[in-house]
């Protein structure tokens, strides 16, 4: 079987210099169960050939589904057998799929078929997602979607409990896998148009962009439909807004020349072969210097070290770092070396002075406009900003050793106390704030005295500039808002839940009055919900509390030991925390902290080069 593969491919090759690709011509069937023939063409993307392109997942990796391509029995994955037999009722039934059309066991020939993807899901005349087969209720979900793009008052079908069956379907269509691929941002970006499937349901992709603006907005509770979800259907929903995020970036042809920018906005995406969380992305780039051409004769680790030296070496060093460290790393890579697969759980804190320019953010404590801005946004755009280098002129570079790197910085302090991982507080959000608060109230009595404890006013100033980062993202407009309401919540005299605006609310304001604001009494509470539900936990989840040795509190990654050293990169804003080597003057990062009262250059000194391993 192998050898008539090979020889299939002979018959149909493609130059590795050329926009040469192979599309699969499938025909006709009399009955749905017919056996699917199909043959192979060679053709040129310059010619701009007409198809259609599918984006979809491979599944498990098994080949027991069998069609006939060019005369040669052809092994595919039961997900895209599937496919094809819904795809063939097209009237113009050529598509291209990267299972077929690439010969997947050359590897010279996908790696510079990859090199094409771009244009290749930018010209077909149509690109047809699947998501797999329907369940009973995914016509109830496509009809649901249907009416979104058609009413003007969406609203009034908004209530998950009166249409059950539709949210259903649409809980079942967000949890497919198809959602967390890295590959969908480059299949589904540059085309306009885009027909969603779900067995023989069809739905213009446009209407998850309406249902997704619905869910963001006040026209309805977004967290019943949320909430009660698994964790990947959540992460789904996430990366469904980046995904539109991209579609807005290439329709209004944004030009975006940092790599960095692109693979952490999109880091949270999942890949079957590691390497393509950096090769899939290289199409949304303007510099294409910026990214290494595919080779999948590297292995991951030498794939990403290899482009952290060249991202150091294009003046990205400082970035770099501030997306690296153990505490953001599953492989075997210098600490200094960004790992693309880790799903970080921690809100970045540190960027770099060269980016604060850039997104006009020079002056501290960055506001923003609204509490609106920050829901719509996402935890992705939620970063404060800080200057803990104060300015300082910093330099990053290889040395002789191709694991290490030499940073100009300063060693300011040394972790000397530690509270629980933020892994290990579970309950409702009131039952861990309340745990969490208290466990830490009690150790910047204990151990940060002279600093933070002389009276229970101060306790809770301290400890209300902790979880806020100082109000870095400026939500709560003075701390006597925040103050109370978070006294209130410890004492019990209220708990959060009680804060949470219900959909029945909503309901009801907007069916009084469609086109208005939110009245004024559900404002504070908004705010205050909005920033105890979304805010204290992203910057608290991934993190665990601290005292340094000079008596400092703070957040710091949940992998922190005891000794572990406090740091400040010049030319990087926010602390870094360092381990030492035993025996050694070398060091491994291990990721950003907020230390309160160092974030604005009062705890800078005179430096010294770093050596990170």
């Amino acid at each position: 079987m192998v050898s008539m593969i090979s020889d299939l491919y002979q018959q149909f090759p493609l130059s590795k210099t050329s926009n040469d690709i192979r599309l699969l011509l499938v025909h006709p069937a009399d009955t749905p169960d017919d056996p699917l023939i199909c043959d192979l063409q060679v053709a040129s993307l310059d010619d701009s050939p007409e198809y259609c392109a599918i984006s979809y997942t491979w599944g498990e990796h098994v080949f027991d589904q069998y069609i006939s391509v060019s005369g040669v029995q052809f092994a595919v994955t039961k997900h895209l057998h599937s496919a094809l037999q819904i795809f063939r009722e097209d009237d113009r039934p050529i598509f291209w799929v990267d299972q077929i059309c690439i010969n997947q066991g050359d590897v010279a020939e996908r790696s510079h078929q990859v090199v094409l993807m771009t244009r290749i899901y930018s010209q077909p005349r149509m690109v047809f997602v699947w998501l797999g087969e329907e369940i009973e209720e995914t016509g109830d979900a496509f009809v649901f979607l249907y009416n979104l793009l058609q009413l003007n008052a969406p609203w009034q079908i908004l209530d998950p409990s009166a249409h059950s069956r539709p949210w259903k379907g649409l809980f079942d269509i967000l949890s497919r896998s198809w959602f967390s691929r890295v590959w969908i941002i480059q299949e589904v970006a540059p085309c306009d148009r885009i027909s969603l499937f779900c067995g023989r349901m069809q739905m213009p992709f446009q209407a998850l962009q309406k249902l997704l603006g619905l869910l963001e907005n006040r026209w309805v509770d977004s967290t019943t439909f949320v909430t009660a979800q698994p964790e990947f259907m959540k992460r789904n929903m996430e990366n469904l807004r980046m995904l539109f995020a991209a579609r807005s970036w290439e329709k209004k042809k944004i030009q975006i020349t940092n790599p960095l920018r692109i693979f952490n906005t999109f880091r949270g995406f999942e890949a079957s072969d590691s390497r393509d969380k950096i090769y899939s992305l290289r199409g949304l780039i303007d510099n294409g210097a910026m990214t290494p051409d595919p080779d999948y004769t590297l292995s991951v680790e030498t794939v990403y070290q290899d482009y952290a030296r060249h991202l150091l070496l294009k003046d990205f060093g400082f970035q770099m770092l501030t997306l690296a460290g153990i505490a953001r790393s599953h492989l075997s890579i210098p600490s200094w070396c960004p790992d693309w697969t880790y799903r970080s759980q921690m809100m970045l804190l540190a960027t770099t002075t060269s980016e604060m320019t850039e997104f006009n953010a020079t002056r501290p404590r960055k506001s923003l406009e609204t509490i609106e801005s920050l829901k719509s946004r996402g935890t992705l755009e939620m970063q404060p900003t800080f200057a803990a280098s104060s300015g300082s002129e910093g330099s990053i570079k290889l040395t002789s050793n191709s694991t290490q790197i030499s940073a100009r910085g300063a060693l300011i302090d040394t972790i000397a106390h530690i509270g629980r991982p933020s892994s290990e507080l579970t309950g409702t959000m009131h039952d861990w704030w309340h745990a969490w608060a208290t466990e830490t109230l009690v150790l910047i009595r204990q151990f940060a005295a002279g600093r933070y404890s002389k009276s229970p006013d101060l306790n809770v100033d301290a400890l209300s500039r902790l979880i806020t980062a100082d109000d870095a993202l400026q939500i709560f407009k003075g701390p006597n808002v925040l103050k109370g309401f978070w006294s209130s919540v410890q004492n019990g005299s209220t708990r959060i839940e009680d804060f949470r605006i219900s959909h029945e609310q909503l309901r009801q304001v907007r069916h009084a009055a469609p086109d208005a604001r939110l009245p004024r009494e559900f404002e504070i509470p908004q705010i205050l919900m909005t920033a105890f539900c979304f805010v204290v936990p992203e910057l608290v989840r991934g993190r665990r509390f601290c005292v340094t040795k000079m008596g400092f509190i703070g957040l710091v990654p949940d992998i922190v030991k005891v000794d572990d050293l406090v740091s400040i990169i010049f030319g990087i804003t926010a602390p870094l925390i360092l381990r030492k080597a035993e025996g050694r003057d070398l060091y491994s990062l291990v990721g950003d902290a907020f230390v309160l009262d160092a974030m604005h250059g009062e705890a800078m000194r005179s430096g010294q080069d770093i050596v990170l391993i």
